[in-house]
């Protein structure tokens, strides 16, 4: 799923870098990248775009001087020995389609296709790699929320403290892929992992490892970032500066066993045992299970559905509390737009505020949209919903009568991005987030309210 992390909303961050190997000719295979040709195009447009010879395009393409040009063009070819990535042109790198097909021979994990690989790839003759690559993100943040100097935010994400300059994260990564084995290690910090993840083990953002049983079927075992959600940890997969509510809430990190299968080129399932729902350690004897499948249409569309039954209560809880949580998402992707769309619907048993010996239920959705005007210039928004009114995932939230209510919020993003490079961003925001309950949970100016104003503005890059 990687075609353009597939989309939207995680906006295609990276660029690889790609090194020849040798191969022999009985065993090479070359598969033509082609262009479609748009009205006014010429000859001479396309071979600037692609940074190839004039010439290199006629030759590839069999062209003579007197023919109208086709409705497309050859424009470089990828290449495969024993079905096994070779090398691909470096002019052609930027090409989505490209590195879709890179990341699928390089037998990513279903969640990790969503990523652009952050450095270059060095790739041998025994078709392995190791990718290693840093990333930075800072940013300046003002709310309408008096929480005090130094503290964070409610809902903490991704610039989480106001009025202040700070560093959302700095990561250094390692990624390794064979025929057999791969695996990733992760180190962060900044205010995202001290706001937003696990006390234990704080500087780790990943840390696993997988082993391919059979053909299409890997085991990988660790600590992983969660695979739930078009949002991400990570600001630059995403569209927004910030996150949704429904991304707070969704859990950002797990540790247990992943077991992968891909029968299909555009088909990836998967069965999950975690230590616990958002949790590396586990906080009871029973574990977390799942599962996932996601589904890439095409190089336009993707979806994905999850599935988690994790048990929330203490061994030594009398009454216990069983959450199922469902996560569903699309993405699809043109040249000009994406278009992102999330659902989740969790229950759990005696949770509910009125009478805890009944199930309680949760509910939240967004849609989030993106423009570009050009490559590197766009527009986006989000809306949001979220319903959580028997305090199932949110914690204690009071009313205006002072009576313990759940989380029924609404909220709208609107902001936009300027990308100076390939691997670098600005982007602003503004937000406004209503309580619809009456939960006056926001206090600014000396006063109690039910809403909140927010203005980021954030950079990043990466190597």
């Amino acid at each position: 799923m990687k075609k353009a992390y597939k989309i939207l909303f995680l906006v295609c961050f990276s660029l690889i870098f790609i090194y020849q190997a040798k191969a022999q000719s009985d065993s090479l295979i070359a598969v033509p990248q082609y262009h479609v040709v748009k009205q006014n195009e010429t000859l001479l447009t396309i071979s600037t775009k692609y940074q190839i010879s004039l010439q290199q395009l006629i030759d590839w393409n069999k062209l003579k001087t007197d023919q109208p040009i086709p409705s497309q063009l050859i424009i470089g070819y990828v290449y495969y020995k024993n079905k096994q990535f070779i090398n691909t042109q470096p002019n052609f790198l930027d090409s989505a389609s490209i590195k879709q097909k890179i990341n699928k021979m390089l037998d990513i994990s279903f969640e990790e296709r969503f990523l652009l690989f952050n450095a270059g790839l060095k790739k041998d003759s025994t078709n392995r790699s190791l990718i290693i690559g840093g990333y930075v993100d800072a940013y300046y943040g003002f709310y309408t929320d008096s929480v005090g100097n130094n503290n964070f935010q409610k809902f903490p994400t991704i610039a989480p403290r106001s009025g202040t300059f700070g560093i959302n994260i700095v990561q250094l990564s390692a990624r390794y892929s064979s025929e057999k084995v791969r695996g990733i290690f992760t180190l962060h910090y900044g205010d995202i992992p001290a706001s937003a993840w696990s006390p234990t083990y704080n500087f780790l953002q990943e840390a696993n490892v997988g082993i391919r049983i059979v053909k299409d079927l890997w085991i990988d075992a660790g600590f992983f970032r969660t695979h739930l959600g078009c949002e991400s940890i990570q600001p630059r997969e995403n569209i927004n500066a910030g996150v949704a509510l429904t991304t707070y809430y969704d859990p950002y990190f797990l540790s247990g066993v992943k077991l992968s299968y891909k029968p299909t080129e555009n088909l990836m399932l998967q069965l999950n045992a975690f230590n616990g729902y958002n949790t590396f350690v586990q906080i009871n004897n029973r574990k977390t299970y799942g599962a996932t499948m996601v589904y890439e249409a095409n190089e336009n569309f993707m979806c994905s559905y999850n599935a988690l039954l994790s048990h929330e209560s203490p061994d030594n809880q009398e009454i216990k509390q069983t959450r199922f949580y469902q996560d569903f998402f699309f993405i699809y992707k043109k040249p000009k737009v994406d278009i992102a769309f999330e659902l989740n619907f969790g229950v759990q048993t005696n949770s509910r505020l009125k009478d805890s010996t009944q199930t309680a239920f949760m509910f939240s959705t967004s849609l989030i949209g993106k423009y570009k005007f050009k490559k590197n210039i766009g527009v986006f928004g989000r809306s949001e919903i979220f319903q959580d009114n028997d305090d199932m995932l949110t914690g204690p939230i009071f009313n205006t009568t002072h009576q313990i209510v759940g989380l029924n919020a609404t909220g709208t993003s609107i902001g936009g991005e300027i990308k100076p490079t390939e691997k670098s961003y600005i982007r602003a925001e503004c937000r406004y987030i209503q309580t619809l309950n009456g939960a006056t949970i926001f206090r600014y100016q000396g006063m109690d309210r039910t809403y909140r104003t927010e203005w980021l503005i954030s950079t990043g890059f990466w190597f």
